[in-house]
C-alpha cells in the first residue's frame, strides 16, 4: 500500500504527493513516470483504489489529466484532474468558457511590454494574478478560449507559454510567492 497525502484542490483536481519512500517500494522514479505510460498508468490504477474513499471526485468515468513534478525530496506530486462533464441537453451558449492561461517571463521589463500590449489591444480589464518563483513572473491571466491564440502569440513575443487550466493555476498557487492577487496587468503598467 502506497502512503500518500491527498489534498482536495478543487472540485476537479486532486494533488497526492508520493514520498522518497513510497517511490522506492514500487520501483519507480519521477522519469520512469514522465517516459513509460504503461507504469504511469499501472500507478494511477493502484492510486485510484487506495483512495477512492477519501476523495469525492469521481474519476473512474471521466477522462483524466494528470501532470507530475519532482520534488527536493526525490519524491514526486501528482496533480489528477477531471474536466467538467457536458450535459448533451444544455444548448452551448454564447460566452466562451474562462480558462487559467499562465505565461512566464524572465524580466520585469519583458512582463510590463507583455501587459501593455494586452492593454492596448484588447482595451479591457482581466481577473489577473502575478507570482514569482526562480527569478521568474508568473501571470495568470482568466481569458475566454476565442483569445487564446492572441495571448500566445503576445506572451510568445515576450516571454514563454507556461500552460493553461486549472492545474497549471493551482501549481502555480502553491509553490510560487505572490505579488498581486487582483489586478495583476494594472498593477505592472504602473508598478514595473
Amino acid at each position: 500500500m502506497i502512503s500518500l497525502e491527498i489534498k482536495i484542490l478543487n472540485s476537479q483536481t486532486i494533488k497526492l504527493t508520493l514520498t522518497t519512500k513510497d517511490m522506492k517500494k514500487h520501483n519507480i522514479t519521477h522519469t520512469l513516470l514522465k517516459n513509460n505510460e504503461k507504469i504511469t498508468k499501472n500507478l494511477i490504477l493502484k492510486l485510484l483504489k487506495e483512495i477512492k474513499e477519501t476523495i469525492t471526485i469521481d474519476l473512474t468515468n471521466n477522462k483524466m489529466f494528470l501532470e507530475s513534478f519532482k520534488t527536493k525530496e526525490k519524491g514526486c506530486i501528482l496533480y489528477l484532474s477531471v474536466p467538467t462533464p457536458i450535459d448533451k441537453n444544455i444548448k452551448p451558449s454564447n460566452s466562451k468558457e474562462i480558462i487559467a492561461f499562465v505565461a512566464t517571463f524572465k524580466t520585469d521589463k519583458n512582463l510590463k511590454r507583455f501587459c501593455k500590449n494586452i492593454s492596448y489591444l484588447k482595451n479591457k480589464k482581466y481577473k489577473s494574478e502575478l507570482y514569482t518563483f526562480e527569478e521568474k513572473f508568473f501571470l495568470i491571466t482568466f481569458i475566454n478560449q476565442n483569445e487564446e491564440k492572441e495571448f500566445f502569440a503576445i506572451a510568445k513575443e515576450f516571454g514563454q507559454i507556461y500552460g493553461k487550466g486549472s492545474i497549471k493555476h493551482s501549481v502555480i498557487r502553491e509553490h510560487c510567492k505572490l505579488i498581486f492577487q487582483e489586478n495583476a496587468i494594472e498593477n505592472i503598467i504602473k508598478t514595473y
